[in-house]
């Protein structure tokens, strides 16, 4: 019958085609009780105190984000009254077992999660003792944080004011380039050894903004910061914290036009090369 079928089916010209591969399918991530505990269960994989040595009361999946090929998943653990919010996320890949961020957050209660090409960036309330809230990255290179909690009374970021220059000045220039941005961060294999902590980096950027806004500056300084913002170390969260500097309540407006200008120049440089 399906070989008559299919016979009539190329006399009348219509093509048959293969059936599509359906995506994976990933199991969902539970709470149960383990013990006198609760602990997160994914497929057949039990993850006994998630949150290590940060003990917590009650836990919750409150998102799940991804594609077909990952998902992950946001989990919030309450400890009372002295933290009411702590986060992790749990990636769940096929054929892999699932994988754990480290704890973070803040304290405070609520989280939301905004999704792009790169990963999650999570925004969690401001806590006890913070102005802001507080933002973090999750992609390829792990779980990064993305700006710095302000407390009361904080000033405002500013770029600082461009120095007086009679005409171009490339020695000037490059000068105080390099200050910010040092040689050996400008190679492939410099990256790549390079130790950069999240708030070095967050103030590398800012800076490196605020000077790319010259009208001399490229491109000088696009072509140096290229081997940052392409290396899969360190371009991810580079990219994530120009955004984050382009949005935040803490930058002043200077900031907010430089690294908005500054990303769409990189990305730009960065699609010309590829990943280092």
């Amino acid at each position: 019958m399906t070989t008559r079928l299919s016979v009539a089916l190329c006399a009348m010209g219509l093509a048959i085609l293969p059936a599509t591969a359906r995506a994976p399918r990933h199991p969902e991530l539970r709470v149960v009780t383990s013990g006198s505990e609760e602990a997160l269960v994914l497929g057949s994989t039990t993850l006994s105190r998630p949150f290590g040595a940060q003990l917590v009361d009650h836990m919750q999946v409150v998102g799940a984000f991804g594609t077909a090929r990952e998902r992950f998943y946001l989990v919030e653990g309450n400890a009372g009254a002295t933290c009411p919010a702590r986060y992790l996320i749990v990636t769940a890949r096929a054929g892999q077992a699932p994988a754990m961020s480290a704890p973070f957050g803040t304290c405070g209660m609520g989280a939301t999660v905004r999704q792009d090409a790169r990963g999650l960036v999570i925004t969690v309330a401001p806590g006890p003792a913070d102005r802001q809230p507080l933002r973090y990255f999750y992609g390829r290179s792990g779980l990064r944080r993305l700006d710095l909690p302000l407390a009361a009374g904080s000033p405002l970021l500013h770029c600082p004011a461009a120095p007086a220059r009679s005409g171009f000045d490339s020695a000037a220039l490059t000068a105080e380039f390099d200050q910010i941005l040092p040689a050996y961060y400008r190679t492939a294999s410099g990256v790549r050894r390079a130790q950069i902590a999240p708030d070095q980096l967050r103030d590398m950027l800012a800076r490196m903004a605020c000077l790319a806004a010259d009208a001399d500056a490229e491109p000088i300084i696009p072509k140096a910061a290229t081997a940052l913002f392409a290396s899969k170390r360190y371009g991810e969260t580079s990219f994530a914290m120009l955004d984050d500097l382009a949005t935040a309540s803490a930058s002043g407006p200077e900031l907010r036009a430089s690294a908005r200008a500054f990303a769409a120049t990189m990305h730009y440089y960065v699609a010309r090369h590829e990943p280092l």
